[in-house]
């Protein structure tokens, strides 16, 4: 207790207090950066819900009937693989999991094997009609998430916040994740 009340203590807990603030203080601002552009991903850059979000929910939801349609087809041999991919879009549809970008593109990838094994295997008139409509559906929607100010605003975030001194110390340490980015499903 005596070293604390001597000045080289307080020099000592003064120098910790310092190297202690300068992460911590970091840290806040860096998450407080990130939260803003969470914010975007789920509310959209007008604040109005047209957002990666709201696009990613409509892809899921134009999947599942799709999955509805295939069912009253069943020689059509993608069914379990796009209850899969539904699945697992819906289990990574948060920017923090980072796997939302590779699940959406894997949904489209099989919604799309699956339009074409339908077509193949001769649909009626009106499942025909509601598959030119989910291919649509779905085209829209990537269309509309490539375009979205969210992969800008992460893709700054992370090369320009977390890819610089001091916030790339807490990066490689894992106490900041980086944001992933909507992938380019027209390429």
């Amino acid at each position: 207790m005596k070293f604390l009340k001597s000045y080289t203590g307080a020099m000592v807990v003064l120098a910790a207090v310092i190297v202690l603030s300068a992460p911590l203080g970091c840290l806040r601002s860096v998450n407080a950066q990130r939260a803003q552009v969470l914010e975007l991903f789920a509310q959209g850059g007008q604040g109005d819900g047209g957002s990666v979000a709201s696009d990613l929910q409509d892809r899921i939801g134009t999947a599942q009937n799709l999955l509805t349609v295939a069912r009253r087809y069943p020689e059509t041999d993608g069914i379990s693989d796009l209850e899969g991919a539904i699945a697992w879009a819906q289990g990574n549809a948060d920017p923090d999991k980072g796997a939302f970008p590779e699940a959406d593109v894997n949904m489209g990838a099989v919604c799309a094997q699956v339009i074409a094994q339908l077509r193949a295997a001769g649909v009626s008139e009106k499942d025909a009609q509601y598959l030119y409509g989910f291919e649509a559906e779905l085209s829209g929607a990537a269309d509309r998430m490539s375009r979205d100010e969210y992969s800008k605003a992460a893709d700054r975030f992370n090369r320009k916040v977390l890819g610089r001194f001091p916030a790339v110390l807490l990066r490689n340490l894992g106490a900041v994740k980086e944001l992933a980015l909507v992938a380019d499903v027209n390429d």
